[in-house]
């Protein structure tokens, strides 16, 4: 009965510190994913600013 029991826990603790590395990766992409959004929307906005073919451009 108590081999039974170490295995379940062994198993529990396991899988625990495998959710634990998983959350950390996710949060390190989530964070990666806004970083290049916002890199990415930055670079769209000097681009239609300073873009002397866009309309936008214009400043007349």
């Amino acid at each position: 009965m108590r081999e039974c029991l170490g295995r379940v826990v062994y198993t529990h603790k396991a899988h625990e510190k495998f959710a634990d590395n998983y959350a950390a990766t996710l949060r390190r992409l989530k964070t990666s994913e806004i970083v290049l959004s916002t890199a990415t929307a930055f670079g769209a906005v000097i681009v239609a600013a300073f873009d002397p073919e866009l309309p936008l451009a214009e400043s007349n």
